[in-house]
């Protein structure tokens, strides 16, 4: 099933427009470079070269958002920004706001993190309200799918070029025969290209839209990160299973095509797995022993401690079930290491309350357009299971604003703006 968007039913819109004034080019380019820093990850490499930029292009999103809202043009802005989002980004800064004030175990710094997370994503979905060439925001998140993956192979199979990044990040070295490229972790470089994946497919005819899923297979494989890998199948799946447009008669609907795309994935999965051991041999003098582990067994170290993190975190959870043990507990408590699943790390951090605003904040994202509100709800749901920077970092911030991007290009171009 391909992603077809109707462009024969659009309405002049700003997809169509050609001409740009000055007002109109400011949140374009702004959303443009904004993809291109923080999906490629040459944030990280930046943050290495003069500390403190998150913050800075934080707050410069924040300012453009501001003069948006001050200064609308003719786009509607309103009508084009999903207030129930907004409201569950708010709900959260207040959510934790109110804990830090009352849970003394609450981080200060973890509760300025969580907070930039919740200003970025919020000021970035009203930066987007006024972009007017939302393809060129779509064009610059295939782009920078693109970098990515060539940066993950240049460190994967270049030993200099592993060098020269391990100097800008030294955690890298705790990850020998994994790539990361531009990024500090291959975990995060991962969910990003896998993030890309469903986003830059929209709009791409079959051809160019197969092509794209192969390159950024490639360079999700070189990080060896199994959560990546099932984030790329499960958005190569959607794209193809529940596709732009439901309405029409010959299209799936989003439940028949969560059933056959979990079919195939699964498929994938098992004939993937007679090719792996294959893969391992030739790529031998470039990983290690535990990297080629990673994709044969979940018995390996990663694996066993990831379980003994959410046991543990269970039971800290059964201390203080209503408010949790405040903000970032997750990651200050005795074992210094944060549990790899944002369900448990939310109970941890924010007990019932929280776990009423995630389920909140998932509704929130599933009443986006269909069906890239499904695309994104089903993405958070799926990784949320291994991962627990989710509403920590600004990349992830960026996947939710390039996610609605994608919602406002498929409902222009097929005329269906809500």
């Amino acid at each position: 099933m391909a992603i077809q968007v109707d462009s024969s039913t659009a309405r002049p819109g700003f997809a169509s427009r050609k001409r740009m004034s000055i007002p109109d080019f400011v949140p374009t380019a702004t959303m443009v470079g904004l993809v291109l820093l923080l999906q490629t990850g040459a944030i990280y490499v930046a943050i290495g070269l003069a500390g403190g930029l998150q913050a800075a292009v934080t707050i410069a999103v924040a300012l453009v958002a501001l003069i948006c809202v001050v200064f609308p043009n003719d786009c509607a802005l309103a009508r084009r920004s999903p207030r129930l989002l907004l409201a569950a980004l708010l709900a959260y800064v207040v959510l934790i706001s109110v804990q830090l004030a009352l849970v003394p175990a609450s981080s200060f710094d973890m509760y300025i993190m969580r907070v930039k997370y919740a200003i970025f994503a919020a000021s970035g979905i009203l930066v987007v309200a006024n972009v007017r060439s939302l393809g060129s925001v779509l064009m610059a998140v295939r782009v920078a799918v693109a970098i990515a993956v060539l940066c993950n192979l240049a460190d994967f199979a270049v030993p200099a070029v592993r060098s020269l990044l391990t100097s800008f990040h030294p955690s890298k070295a705790l990850y020998l025969g994994r790539a990361a490229g531009l990024f500090a972790n291959p975990n995060f470089s991962a969910a990003a290209i896998a993030a890309g994946t469903a986003v830059g497919a929209v709009g791409l005819r079959r051809p160019l839209r197969l092509g794209f899923y192969a390159v950024s297979l490639v360079g999700i494989f070189v990080t060896y990160s199994r959560g990546g890998i099932l984030l790329w199948l499960a958005s190569v799946m959607m794209a193809e299973f529940i596709p732009i447009d439901v309405s029409k008669g010959s299209r799936l609907k989003p439940i028949a095509g969560l059933l056959l795309g979990a079919a195939c994935a699964a498929l994938f999965v098992l004939v993937a797995q007679q090719f792996i051991p294959a893969l391992n041999e030739s790529l031998y003098s470039l990983t290690t022993e535990d990297t080629r582990s990673r994709l044969t067994t979940l018995q390996d170290g990663s694996a066993r401690e990831r379980l003994y993190l959410i046991q543990y975190g269970l039971a800290q959870f059964g201390q203080s079930p209503i408010w949790g043990n405040g903000v970032g507990y997750g990651y200050t408590w005795e074992l210094r290491a944060p549990v790899h699943n944002v369900y448990v790390l939310m109970l941890v951090e924010h007990g019932l309350l929280g776990a009423l605003w995630l389920a909140f904040f998932i509704y929130a994202t599933f009443k986006l357009p269909r069906p890239i509100g499904i695309w994104l709800a089903a993405f958070l749901l799926l990784k949320g299971l291994f991962n627990h920077n989710v509403f920590n970092e600004l990349t992830d911030a960026l996947g939710i604003v390039a996610f609605w991007t994608a919602a406002l290009f498929a409902s222009e171009q097929s005329g269906r703006m809500r």
